[in-house]
């Protein structure tokens, strides 16, 4: 027997047979590895932010969440809702990939997630990932990895609820939720309502009292998990965002003076929508030692600017993506081994209302390799991507952990390359008055490495 994970189509077996029954495992790092691993046996660099903490501390946009996260930055222009970007060690915000119940949900015009369009909604978990995460994920994990992982119904149990929630500047919050389950499938669904009318951060007047900026957001999640025999699980996730923010405008004349960069009072709305809708089917074989994982994903967005009700500009863009992977688990004597390999087909779409409309594919091979002894345990992977408009891209990450028990010290390290490519935005332009693109463009590439310390204290009270 193996204990299994399920987390929104990335799911696997691992861990070792068991001889005198079920072992208790530690904390579990879903997205630690192409298949979930034990936290305390990577050598990555990570946070975990449960949803029992967003909940204690009154968390509304996730964004604000990750600004107690080590090693991140996080910027907001204006209002709320208004545009956020993270920033992962000092790389840009497209170096860091986002994930929803293992499906990427950045749009593929610019490759970067506006976080100002996530709000908390049904979270069960956030994992940070710091350092390049290519070799597992693929391009835009140059700088790391951020994912949200949503709750999942419990088998046996059905539960539902809801809130309304009101306060300063006209902020109305609206929830519901249900999620349950029987012998053999789960569910849950989550719809969140966040209505505010914001504030005015214009410059144009001392006393702030010009035209405010709301933010209306609806963000909906849902995940099924069906297990169709003993042997064979099939799962569906859906993440939607629908949104309304506005926001002011900047002032860039030509040449620069000293209103540069003062925000104005205008009438300025950014309409977005963002849909991402995954399915899975893992297949287990040889007592679960074998784990076959098949996926396949769909990414939507649009994102109009308007002044005063016209349009300015807008863009829509599409992502379809395909993978499957295998992992095996085998023991030699006291050593534990799991082999992983994966292959990737990804399309993207973007097509822009100044009239661009350009499509390019990537096909990615890679593997990932896993060994473990007593307290010592190394992990390494390996992947290629192999691109039809820019070139083709390698990339590498090896981590390392030991455990000293007697003094509950901790040691870790990994060091790896990412790649970002280049978005269709760099690449193409999208407007032959304002900016064009440099079709000769190559993925960018970063090294990174670290090494740390972790030491527990009173009884595992206190981390260090």
């Amino acid at each position: 027997m193996r204990a299994i994970l399920l987390a929104g189509g990335f799911a696997a077996a691992w861990g070792t047979a068991w001889a005198q029954g079920p072992e208790e495992l530690g904390e579990v790092l879903i997205t630690g590895g192409r298949t979930p691993i034990e936290a305390d046996q990577t050598g990555r660099a990570f946070t975990v932010i449960t949803g029992e903490q967003l909940e204690a501390q009154g968390t509304r946009y996730i964004a604000d969440a990750l600004r107690q996260v080590p090693g991140l930055a996080v910027s907001r222009t204006g209002s709320f809702g208004g545009l956020t970007q993270i920033r992962v060690r000092g790389a840009e915000g497209n170096q860091v990939l986002v994930l929803v119940d293992g499906m990427e949900i950045a749009p593929a015009g610019n490759g970067e997630v506006d976080f100002g369009s996530l709000i908390v909604s049904e979270i069960e978990r956030i994992e940070v990932l710091r350092g390049p995460q290519s070799a597992l994920f693929g391009s835009n994990a140059a700088a790391g990895v951020i994912s949200i992982i949503t709750r999942r119904g419990e088998r046996g149990a059905f539960s539902y609820g809801g809130g309304i929630e009101g306060g300063s500047d006209g902020t109305v919050l609206l929830s519901a939720n249900a999620a349950g389950g029987g012998e053999s499938w789960d569910g849950a669904l989550g719809v969140r309502l966040r209505r505010t009318d914001g504030f005015n951060v214009a410059t144009g007047s001392d006393d702030r009292d010009g035209e405010m900026d709301g933010d209306r957001n609806v963000t909906i999640t849902g995940r099924a998990n069906w297990d169709a025999t003993q042997d064979l699980t099939l799962g569906a996730n859906v993440f939607v965002v629908d949104r309304e923010s506005a926001f002011d405008d900047q002032l860039f004349p030509f040449p620069a003076d000293e209103t540069t960069g003062l925000v104005v009072d205008s009438d300025e709305i950014n309409d977005a929508t963002d849909i991402a809708v995954g399915v899975f089917a893992r297949y287990e074989m040889l007592d679960d030692a074998l784990v076959h994982e098949l996926r396949f994903g769909y990414t939507y967005n649009t994102a109009d600017s308007l002044e005063n009700d016209a349009l300015t500009f807008g863009t829509e863009s599409q992502r379809f993506k395909a993978g499957y992977q295998a992992s095996y688990a085998f023991d030699t004597g006291d050593l534990e081994h799991l082999v992983t390999g994966l292959f990737e087909f990804e399309e993207e779409l973007n097509e822009a209302s100044s009239g661009f409309d350009q499509s390019r594919t990537l096909f990615g091979l890679g593997g990932e390799y896993r060994i473990a002894y007593g307290p010592a345990a190394l992990q390494a992977s390996v992947r290629n991507d192999f691109n039809d408009e820019f070139e083709d891209a390698l990339t590498f990450a090896v981590s390392g952990s030991y455990q000293i028990a007697q003094t509950g010290t901790r040691l870790h390290g990994s060091a790896g390359r990412g790649v970002t490519n280049p978005s269709f935005f760099e690449q193409f332009g999208f407007s032959p008055d304002f900016f064009l693109g440099n079709p000769e463009l190559t993925p960018e590439r970063t090294f990174q490495w670290d090494i740390g310390v972790e030491q527990t204290l009173l009884d595992g009270r206190l981390v260090v």
